[in-house]
């Protein structure tokens, strides 16, 4: 049996923001997998579909490999305004 990473390399997710409250857990907004597609194609379909639901972001990022290992590098947001969204937490 293959892992899901390979036979699926697409990742669509959405912007869940934060609370504002610095006592929850829940402070901080994150990007919430929502599905794996296997082509990409299949995975632009489903951002413009979530995007009708979720005006705050979504995006698609692709399972991408080098000599530090694999992550997932978004290349797809709507809005385009999206992109920036989570660093801040990354910077910290």
């Amino acid at each position: 049996m293959s892992n899901i990473n390979e036979t699926h390399p697409f990742l669509v997710s959405i912007w869940l923001p934060g609370n504002d409250n610095p006592k929850s857990l829940f402070e901080k907004g994150h990007w919430m997998e929502q599905a794996r597609c296997r082509t990409q194609s299949r995975a632009e379909e489903v951002v413009l579909c979530l995007s009708l639901r979720h005006s705050q972001g979504v995006q698609v990022a692709e399972l991408v490999s080098d000599k530090n290992g694999a992550r997932w590098q978004g290349y797809k947001y709507i809005p385009e305004s999206a992109r920036e969204l989570g660093k801040e937490s990354k910077e910290e």
